[in-house]
């Protein structure tokens, strides 16, 4: 990674150089960073399976996939994906039953980043990528989902191309509710 320098100056009048990382701004940049990341990024507690499952249902279902959006409507991005399907919630209802279970949207990419065991150094490079550079049309647009998968290969050494993973069931069909879902349910009937 390139390190640049930022000049502060103190209260004192002094002026500092200080190094600053310089954050990559390409594909074939971050390829590069991790290809040389230290062991310590990358997590011995990653869910590997998981994260499988939530490809093969982004995979499945692209038109529910916006690396934008947690949770908005019928669309969701990889860490709302993550916990609608493995907390069993729908991800129409997944803001308002984080909020009712006292969790709030805001932890989404927190309980993600638990259920996939990802590292605090992956959460970004996964849950953050929401742009790509297009140099053909000179302009930033929303990832693929080839883009996504080799993402997830670079940073968490996982490839979903060479492994045969069926996608979980649809979650609108998942049985088993927890309280929150059936009272955001309930919530929402009342409001129809």
């Amino acid at each position: 990674m390139s390190v640049e320098s930022l000049q502060v100056e103190s209260i004192c009048g002094l002026t500092f150089a200080l190094p600053v990382p310089r954050v990559p701004q390409t594909e074939e940049e971050v390829a590069a960073l991790w290809a040389d990341a230290p062991e310590h990024w990358r997590s011995p507690a990653l869910n590997a399976g998981r994260l499988l499952e939530v490809l093969a249902y982004i995979d499945k279902h692209p038109d529910r996939w916006n690396q934008e959006f947690y949770a908005c409507q019928t669309v969701g991005c990889m860490g709302g994906w993550t916990v609608a399907l493995h907390q069993e919630v729908d991800i129409a209802l997944l803001p308002l039953a984080l909020n009712m279970n006292g969790q709030g949207a805001a932890s989404v990419p927190a309980l993600a980043q638990e259920l996939l065991g990802l590292t605090a150094v992956q959460v970004p490079f996964l849950f953050g990528f929401l742009q790509v550079y297009d140099p053909a049309i000179a302009t930033r647009r929303h990832p693929t989902f080839d883009e996504l998968v080799d993402r997830v290969r670079m940073v968490t050494g996982v490839d979903y191309r060479a492994r045969h993973v069926d996608p979980p069931a649809d979650v609108i069909a998942l049985p088993g509710r927890d309280l929150a879902m059936t009272a955001a349910q309930e919530l929402v009937g009342a409001a129809a």
